[in-house]
């Protein structure tokens, strides 16, 4: 049997509450306990007992068995998300708790956040800026380029800025490899980075609708026909995808240069890396929780400005940058 993280099971720091996402489940039991909230779970890959009073959500994926209304109506009392995702399904099931009377409205925030011009620009140039710190893997970017996003005010400026140095950073980038031209021009590399980058989507997706914002209302990126804000947030975590297909074209050409990629991004994604803007140390795949519960943060206004996790190989000793979320899993670096 896997281990817990093997499995898919993420423990928040800051309430002790599980997070499950389980493959192809064979059955769903209720323990023989006296406790009704307690379940014991047959997956493709092993089992697991979950406690729905410790959840924050369960996901099953892949091919799915039968859910017991039982265990549904158990999840509805302790306020349990369930998500069913079936392979080539562009979208998950959701089935959200309650709306509690007085409970904060996330998705009225964000479509108010979003129409707030200011409010808006200051959302973009989060995620622009951390997209010019994380290519510094490549190129480092000049503190005068930082300057110039700083003092945008409109989001059509923030945007022509970005569009610049995405032209220069994709021309770097495909050098870096030997090859000339664009995406267009090589096919192999271009269709490696489209699958990885919609592989970490589908992830970040079911942290979008657990956290109850809408993936449809983005802030940098403008189409609500499209998933604008799972756009937007890759930006600060796109640079992953660069790596992982970056060092498996350098080590193996285009053979099968997808598949070789996603495997390396799945490794990448359970390694614990440095976040020296919160002084912490975390795996990727939190990291990416980390960066939905950030937007979250700030559009409920419960931060005044958008600071997203930022990972780096190298420790930094430094005060951090204090946040109202909290990265799950994640180890502090700094006692003050």
């Amino acid at each position: 049997m896997k281990d817990l993280h093997e499995m898919g099971v993420e423990q928040r720091d800051s309430n002790g509450r599980y997070t499950y996402w389980l493959p192809s489940v064979v059955s769903i039991q209720p323990q023989q306990q006296k406790s009704q909230d307690i379940w014991h779970i047959v997956f493709q890959e092993g089992e697991a007992t979950v406690d729905l009073s410790q959840c924050d959500m369960v996901m099953f994926y892949g091919e799915t068995g039968d859910l017991p209304i039982a265990f549904l109506a158990d999840a509805a009392t302790h306020e349990v998300c369930v998500m069913v995702h079936q392979e080539h399904a562009s979208h998950p099931l959701v089935l959200h708790p309650h709306q509690r009377k007085g409970q904060e409205d996330v998705l009225t925030n964000q479509i108010l956040c979003r129409e707030n011009q200011r409010r808006r620009v200051v959302f973009a140039k989060a995620c622009v800026r951390q997209r010019l710190l994380q290519t510094q893997w490549l190129k480092p970017i000049s503190q005068k380029a930082l300057d110039r996003l700083k003092a945008q005010t409109a989001l059509m400026p923030v945007r022509l800025l970005e569009s610049c140095y995405a032209k220069r950073h994709w021309a770097e980038y495909y050098a870096s490899l030997g090859l000339t031209g664009n995406h267009q021009d090589n096919k192999p590399v271009s269709q490696a980075l489209d699958s990885l980058s919609d592989y970490l989507q589908s992830i970040m997706l079911r942290w979008v609708y657990l956290h109850r914002l809408s993936p449809f209302h983005g802030f940098l990126h403008e189409p609500i026909n499209a998933t604008s804000l799972l756009h937007d947030l890759m930006e600060p975590v796109r640079h992953w995808v660069e790596l992982a297909v970056h060092q498996s074209f350098r080590e193996g050409g285009e053979g099968q240069l997808t598949a070789r990629s996603m495997a390396r991004l799945k490794t990448m994604l359970t390694e614990r890396v440095e976040v020296p803007n919160l002084q912490i140390e975390a795996t990727r795949d939190n990291i990416l929780h980390g960066t939905v519960m950030a937007a979250r943060a700030y559009i409920m206004k419960d931060m005044r400005n958008l600071v997203f996790p930022q990972d780096a190989e190298a420790r930094e000793v430094r005060r951090p940058i204090k946040t109202s979320y909290e990265v799950p899993g994640a180890i502090r670096r700094y006692r003050g």
